[in-house]
C-alpha cells in the first residue's frame, strides 16, 4: 500500500527513475555475490599453479647448472687423466734417469780403479827401467875398468886369457839382455801411458755424461712436483664440482616432489570428490 501510494504520488519520470535505480542496485548486489564466489572458487588454483610454474622455472634452472656442472666435470676429469698420465711417463723417466746415473758411476768408479792401477804399473815400470839403466851403467863402467887395464893385470885377475874373454862375452851378452829389457820396459810403460790417457779422457766423458743425467732427473723431479701440484688443484675442483652437482640434483629431487604435492592439492581443489570424505 506504502509502495502503491508512494507511486501515486510520483511522477512517471521520478517512477521510472526510481524502478531503473532499484534494477541496478539489484544487479550489482547479484554480480557481487558471483564474482565472490567465483573468486572463492578459483584463487586457490591460481595460487597452486603460480607455485607449480615457479618450482618448474627453478627445476629449470637447475637442470641447466646440472648440464653445466656435468660439462665441468667431463673437461676437469680428462684433464686428471692427463696429469696423472704425465706424472706416470715422469716417474718412469726419472726411475730410468736414476737408473743411469748409478750405472755411469759405477763405470766412473771401474775408470777409476783401471787408472789407479795403469799408474801403479806405470810407476812400478819406471822403478824397473832405472834399476836395469843402473845396472847396465855398472856393467859398463866395469867394461870401461877392465879396459883400462894392462895384459898383465888381466892375466894376474884371470886363470886364463880364454877365461878373461868369456867374462867379456857374458858381459856383452847380459849387457844387451838388459838393454832390451829396458828398451821392452820403455815400450810396455808407453803403452800404460797411452791405456792410462784413454782412461781419463773416458772418466772426462763419464764424469760429463753424469753430470747430464743428473741436470735431466732434477728438471723431471721440478716437473713432476709441478704436475702433482695441478693434479691435486684438478682433483680438488673435480670434487668441488661433484658436490655442487649433487646438491643441484638433490634440490631438483626436492622441487619435483614438490611439484607432485602441488598437482594433487590442484586435483583436490578441482575435483575433491577424487578424495574420499570422512566418516
Amino acid at each position: 500500500m506504502q509502495l502503491l501510494f508512494a507511486m501515486d504520488n510520483m511522477t512517471l519520470k521520478q517512477y521510472v527513475v526510481f524502478i531503473s535505480s532499484t534494477i541496478i542496485v539489484t544487479l550489482v548486489f547479484f554480480t557481487l555475490i558471483t564474482a565472490q564466489r567465483v573468486f572463492a572458487q578459483t584463487s586457490p588454483i591460481d595460487s597452486i599453479k603460480q607455485n607449480i610454474s615457479s618450482r618448474t622455472d627453478d627445476i629449470k634452472k637447475l637442470e641447466q647448472e646440472i648440464l653445466e656442472y656435468k660439462v665441468q666435470l667431463d673437461v676437469v676429469g680428462t684433464q686428471k687423466k692427463t696429469l696423472q698420465g704425465a706424472v706416470q711417463t715422469l716417474d718412469l723417466s726419472r726411475a730410468k734417469l736414476g737408473k743411469d746415473i748409478q750405472l755411469t758411476q759405477k763405470k766412473i768408479e771401474r775408470t777409476n780403479s783401471t787408472i789407479d792401477d795403469l799408474s801403479n804399473n806405470i810407476t812400478y815400470k819406471e822403478r824397473k827401467i832405472n834399476q836395469n839403466k843402473l845396472v847396465i851403467a855398472n856393467i859398463i863402467h866395469k867394461i870401461d875398468e877392465s879396459d883400462s887395464d894392462t895384459m898383465l893385470e888381466v892375466l894376474l885377475s884371470n886363470s886364463s886369457i880364454s877365461t878373461f874373454f868369456e867374462d867379456i862375452d857374458n858381459i856383452a851378452k847380459l849387457q844387451i839382455s838388459i838393454g832390451d829389457n829396458v828398451k821392452s820396459l820403455e815400450r810396455l810403460k808407453e803403452e800404460l801411458g797411452q791405456s792410462k790417457t784413454a782412461h781419463l779422457t773416458e772418466k772426462k766423458t763419464l764424469s760429463g755424461f753424469n753430470v747430464q743425467l743428473a741436470d735431466q732427473k732434477e728438471i723431471a723431479d721440478r716437473e713432476r712436483q709441478a704436475q702433482l701440484s695441478l693434479l691435486r688443484t684438478t682433483k680438488n675442483k673435480e670434487s668441488n664440482y661433484k658436490k655442487m652437482l649433487s646438491e643441484r640434483e638433490e634440490r631438483k629431487k626436492k622441487f619435483e616432489r614438490e611439484i607432485d604435492d602441488f598437482e594433487a592439492q590442484l586435483r583436490a581443489v578441482i575435483n575433491p570428490n577424487n578424495f574420499p570424505t570422512s566418516g
